[in-house]
């Protein structure tokens, strides 16, 4: 899981057997959101840390941040 901070997302890869990557797949849009640190819950969604508002948000995967 990767917060892509200025792109207002959140971005989820696959581990391959041989450790590289799979493509990108859009986990969460945080609209005008700016997550910078994240975090996962036991529920599996991501806590973002958006630092522009000063909140943090949640996010369910194939949601929106909110």
């Amino acid at each position: 899981m990767v917060a892509e901070t200025w792109a207002h997302r959140l971005t989820a890869f696959a581990i391959q057997p041989d450790g590289s990557l799979s493509p990108g797949r859009l986990f969460a849009d945080l609209a005008a959101g700016s997550a910078d640190g994240i975090a996962v819950d036991a529920e599996d969604a991501v806590w973002g840390a958006c630092f522009a508002g000063s909140e943090f948000r949640r996010a369910a995967g194939g949601g929106r941040g909110g």
